[in-house]
C-alpha cells in the first residue's frame, strides 16, 4: 500500500458491489416470479393497480444497478491512477537516485 489507498480492500468494496448486483439480480427474478402469480389469481381493477405498482417497482432496477456499476467502475479508475502514479513516482525516484549517484562519482 505504497500509494496511499489500501488496493485490496477496495477490491474488496468492488466485488462485494458486484455481488449486491447477483444479489438484485435474484431479487427482481423472485419479484418478476410472485407478481406474474398474483396477477394470474387477480381480476379487475385491483388487478391493473397492483400491475402499475409492480411495473413502476420494476422500472428501478436498470437506474439502480446502473448506479452500483458506476460505483464498481470508480473504485477501478481510482485503483489505476494510483497504481500509475506509484509507477511514474518509482520511475522519478529511480532517475534521482541515478542522478545522484552519477554525481557522486
Amino acid at each position: 500500500m505504497a500509494n496511499g489507498i489500501d488496493t485490496e480492500k477496495l477490491n474488496c468494496l468492488r466485488k462485494k458491489f458486484l455481488d449486491y448486483i447477483e444479489q438484485l439480480n435474484g431479487i427482481f427474478n423472485s419479484l418478476d416470479t410472485e407478481m406474474y402469480n398474483i396477477e394470474s389469481n387477480i381480476d379487475g381493477d385491483g388487478k391493473e393497480e397492483i400491475s402499475g405498482k409492480f411495473i413502476s417497482i420494476k422500472n428501478q432496477y436498470l437506474p439502480i444497478k446502473s448506479n452500483i456499476q458506476s460505483y464498481i467502475d470508480d473504485f477501478a479508475k481510482v485503483i489505476e491512477g494510483y497504481e500509475i502514479g506509484d509507477m511514474e513516482l518509482a520511475k522519478q525516484v529511480i532517475n534521482d537516485i541515478v542522478k545522484l549517484e552519477e554525481g557522486s562519482e
